[in-house]
């Protein structure tokens, strides 16, 4: 089943919960979806249960000047199937733009993919992705967030692998903690700058390549890290 929205405003007053094997479709970022005041919840939620969601060609505003409490995440996904974004500006999450978590006591692992999306604006991560078993994105743009602008955590995952063809990734901080659980990070081409620094942790993780792009600051490693790089550095 397909949901078409047609350009214009539309006002969230509540949590909307997404449902399986729908497609919401939006008429590009003309369709803008804001969350209203003192909602303080999840704008879009997604649970296990739920095989498939699909959404696409919207803009999704968390409002974050207007909340002041709750979880703030615009997207929450939660050990479910699959997820695919396409052609979505998600920005203003009172502390999200997405995240996608693995609930260890369900069997479903995340399967994401976000193509030309860009996550702007949002309190604390723009991209927060925790247990992800499998995880791609193309041309998408992740900045201006008060914490990592881009953060991994591989806890509770399943020999995940993590793509990033062509990204911009822009914040505070690039952060990948693989936290004991990634299989491999491939980085094609793209843009990373954490102002603070750019990051990859932990003693385990077994595989991460940059193929080209630029980091602008020198990503810092653990030691332990098995790390392949041929990209330019500057400004370390």
């Amino acid at each position: 089943d397909k949901i078409i929205l047609t350009s214009g405003l539309f006002t969230i007053g509540a949590r909307v919960n997404l449902y399986e094997r729908v497609i919401l479709e939006g008429s590009g970022w003309g369709t803008r979806l804001v969350l209203a005041n003192n909602v303080n919840d999840i704008m879009f939620y997604g649970r296990g249960t739920i095989q498939s969601i699909i959404m696409r060609d919207m803009e999704l505003d968390g409002n974050k000047a207007g909340q002041t409490s709750g979880n703030g995440a615009v997207i929450y996904l939660e050990s479910l199937c699959f997820g695919r974004f396409d052609n979505m500006r998600i920005r203003n999450g009172f502390k999200f733009g997405i995240i996608a978590a693995k609930d260890p006591t369900l069997q479903f692992n995340n399967v994401l993919e976000l193509n030309n999306v860009a996550l702007t604006e949002n309190g604390i991560h723009g991209f927060y992705g925790i247990g992800l078993s499998n995880a791609t994105f193309i041309n998408t743009t992740i900045e201006g967030s008060g914490d990592s602008a881009f953060r991994f955590d591989g806890a509770n995952a399943d020999a995940p692998v993590y793509t990033l063809i062509s990204p911009w990734l822009e914040g505070n901080r690039v952060d990948i903690n693989t936290n004991g659980g990634i299989d491999s990070i491939n980085v094609i081409g793209g843009y990373m700058d954490g102002r603070d620094a750019t990051i990859v942790t932990d003693n385990s993780v077994k595989n991460v390549v940059v193929n080209g792009g630029i980091w602008r600051r020198a990503p810092a490693i653990n030691p332990a890290t098995k790390f392949y790089y041929s990209g330019i550095s500057g400004y370390p």
